[in-house]
């Protein structure tokens, strides 16, 4: 996707990108590419990167109010894959439950890119390598997690980040996670 896609309170369920990547969509930043995304519910969508979004290229998506279930990733990310400098996305009081992903059950930021989340809650996300709700991989790449609740997500080894998993110089930040 190119240019300017606005999303309010619709329910997209089963999206399937056949091998390639983003089940809804994905976001090119090489042509100003921003999605947003407020009151939505994405609900078992597939694709190889990201279930839902792929997002690349300085590409920004922004996710308010969403709920964002049963998605699949079934190389990187159940949720979101963002990859490339200046690359983002935003998760503003979404509840993000039941997604499945090789490396990060939920999310998985490379190569620069940017995730943050704001009042989030994250339960049930599964990867079946590292992190169950991120994996954040190579230097400058960031995620912040500001007041989320993370309960019940996992990862195949309690030792590759059951909840998120950072390496190769990666950033990752959390404040104030919340309490059950």
């Amino acid at each position: 996707m190119q240019g300017t896609l606005h999303v309010e309170g619709i329910k997209l369920i089963g999206g399937d990108e056949g091998g390639g990547d983003g089940g809804v969509a994905t976001v090119d930043g090489t042509e100003e590419g921003v999605a947003t995304f407020t009151n939505c519910a994405l609900e078992g969508n597939t694709a190889k990167d990201g279930g839902v979004i792929n997002v690349e290229k300085s590409g920004s998506a922004i996710f308010n109010n969403c709920s964002l279930s049963q998605n699949t990733g079934s190389d990187d990310a159940g949720v979101a894959f963002v990859t490339g400098e200046a690359s983002s996305a935003v998760f503003n009081n979404c509840t993000v439950s039941g997604n499945t992903g090789t490396y990060g059950g939920a999310f998985k930021i490379i190569n620069q890119g940017n995730i943050k989340s704001q009042g989030s809650t994250f339960n049930g996300n599964i990867a079946t390598d590292l992190g169950g709700v991120a994996t954040i991989s190579g230097v400058e790449s960031t995620a912040t997690f500001t007041d989320c609740l993370t309960t019940n997500n996992a990862a195949s080894s309690e030792n590759e980040g059951p909840v998120y998993y950072a390496l190769g110089g990666a950033s990752l930040t959390i404040i104030n996670p919340r309490d059950n």
